[in-house]
């Protein structure tokens, strides 16, 4: 219900910003560390990466070289009038549910040299409204979604890590991220093997990736055998394979570039209607980068543009992507704010040409963009980010030490006018998000409890049936790490 979901976001809020000074700032030490944890650690990891330990140091005893953790995520979401290009609502109209998702993680690190990473993964949800809903009801299935060995060569210089795994490496997230699309963020994982190569002192880096997700996960203890990949909501039997590579130079303390190309094959499937839909080959190409601009401190200008085709297959896809921004940062000042302008443009299939113009977010099917909007796609197919362009205000600050609030204001609109509306305008979207901390423990590193609120709202315009119905989506959210 309405009142359910705004009520629980209310009291959520209130007692997040009654939050203790302490915790605040066990919280921001501990979000720091794991920063630098980060940069430093293979591509991926299932679990945090281990603390450096001196050359001269003698080695700790093997049962030191296991570690175990795991965390517990309670969220409620709530959504309603979220308009689709077909005339319809996307699931329906209203929905209120609970997710109940538990990780369980091990590492062994034998040495600083090589680990063994494994997670267990399971989720359930419990639906308020409508109350005959039925996506992942216990007990659903166990499922692995971290399983891979993470090997360091050449003095750290080199970082491989081979098998199961949450994948995105820096400034890529337009392209690469999610593996799982239509698991709605129970997981992120791909099967794949990636590398990350320094050089040049670190200021030169290449990542590289080659993946191949099975349409269901052949892991999975239980018999939903659901599927993971595909675009529509009923289609199946879709496996995705790829491979990728992104150059990255530095070209100051501020400024880089990054060149990248990427490889992406869809196999052969049908959807709910029996039809079938042949293989394709996507090749991706394109640049970003980020600059400081001369004069005014804290001024910087960031873009990407992408171009896609597909000349082997029998769909004759020519895509492209571009994306721009200006962002202010006052980094000397309170609380760190930031302004900023972007724009956004993914192309659109032209009905009048037998190729294929809309672009194709490969394994980008994740609500980078908005988490209202990925639902209004729900008829276009799960994630398949084409056919907008969208240009936004943004501004953000940390209230306290461990918090981060942003908020944007943006317009989007469709190059092709293919909704049931007739015309270009998608409308206005406004979003706010406040990331939170509530606990951290000072007797056992790395147990702590966080959350965040989100609420996202869209005024719809002409390219959708009915423009009078304001959409929404609200989400609180708590995780307890230990």
């Amino acid at each position: 219900m309405k009142s359910t979901a705004i009520h629980l976001f209310g009291i959520l809020l209130l007692a997040a910003l009654a939050l203790p000074p302490a915790a605040e700032a066990a919280r921001a030490k501990s979000a720091k560390k794991a920063k630098a944890e980060k940069a430093s650690a293979p591509a991926v990891t299932a679990a945090p990466a281990e603390k450096e330990v001196p050359a001269a140091e003698a080695p700790a005893p093997l049962a030191q070289a296991f570690r175990f953790g795991g965390d517990f995520r309670l969220r409620q979401e709530a959504m309603d009038n979220v308009p689709m290009k077909t005339g319809a609502y996307s699931r329906g109209g209203l929905n209120d549910y609970f997710r109940f998702r538990t990780r369980v993680w091990g590492r062994f690190a034998p040495s600083e040299k090589a680990a063994v990473n494994a997670r267990l993964m399971h989720e359930v949800r419990q639906y308020v409204d409508p109350s005959s809903g039925s996506a992942y009801e216990w007990p659903d299935e166990l499922a692995f979604d971290n399983l891979n060995v993470a090997l360091k060569f050449a003095d750290g210089a080199v970082d491989v890590v081979a098998g199961r795994q949450d994948l995105m490496f820096p400034d890529t997230e337009r392209l690469l991220g999610e593996g799982t699309a239509k698991d709605g963020s129970r997981s992120a994982y791909m099967d794949a093997v990636s590398a990350v190569v320094r050089m040049n002192e670190g200021r030169t880096r290449l990542n590289a990736f080659a993946a191949y997700d099975n349409a269901v996960d052949p892991l999975a203890i239980g018999n939903v055998d659901r599927d993971l990949n595909g675009y529509t909501p009923n289609d199946t039997g879709m496996d995705e394979a790829g491979a990728g590579a992104f150059l990255r130079q530095a070209l100051g303390e501020e400024a880089w570039v990054q060149g990248y190309y990427l490889w992406k094959h869809d196999t052969a499937w049908r959807d709910g209607t029996g039809t079938r839909h042949e293989h394709e080959d996507i090749h991706t190409v394109g640049a970003r980068g980020r600059m400081p601009l001369p004069g005014i401190d804290g001024l910087s200008a960031s873009a990407e543009v992408a171009g896609q085709w597909s000349p082997a297959s029998d769909e004759d896809r020519r895509a492209m992507m571009a994306a721009a921004g200006l962002q202010q940062a006052f980094p000397d000042a309170a609380g760190k704010p930031f302004v900023g302008v972007q724009g956004l443009y993914l192309s659109a299939d032209d009905p009048d040409t037998d190729a294929n113009e809309g672009w194709n977010p490969l394994w980008a099917r994740y609500p980078w963009i908005s988490e209202l909007m990925i639902y209004a796609y729900d008829a276009d197919g799960a994630g398949l980010w084409q056919n907008l362009a969208y240009g936004w205000l943004e501004a953000g600050f940390a209230p306290a030490k461990g918090q981060k609030v942003k908020a944007s204001v943006g317009y989007l609109s469709a190059p092709e006018a293919d909704g049931a509306g007739g015309g270009h305008e998608r409308g206005w979207l406004a979003m706010v998000r406040y990331d939170f901390p509530l606990w951290a423990s000072k007797a056992r590193e790395g147990m702590k409890v966080y959350g965040h609120l989100q609420a996202e709202g869209l005024k719809p315009g002409d390219y959708y049936a009915d423009e009078d119905r304001v959409g929404f989506f609200l989400r609180w959210e708590l995780t307890f790490a230990f």
